[in-house]
């Protein structure tokens, strides 16, 4: 958040595809995220009155990984 509340995340999922590709990933090598299945179900703490909505969600991501980590696109279920 762009302020100084607190929110706790966590998260299980999965990450799975092609041997060969699995193996450039682990190798920190760049693969193009259609090659693979990378998905994500986070939920969220916070005692933050301005972000306690968070708490009430259900939500669900896409992403990918990159050679320095994970970037996730994370949206709310509706």
């Amino acid at each position: 958040m762009d302020d100084s509340d607190l929110i706790f995340m966590k998260y299980g999922g999965f990450r799975h595809g092609p041997k060969d590709v699995m193996d450039q990933l682990a190798r920190g090598e760049t693969v193009e995220p259609t090659e693979y299945y990378f998905s994500i179900t986070p939920l969220f703490e916070t005692g933050s009155q301005k972000n306690a909505w968070l708490n009430r969600i259900i939500a669900r991501d896409t992403g990918h990984k990159l050679a320095n980590g994970p970037v996730y696109y994370i949206y709310e279920i509706l």
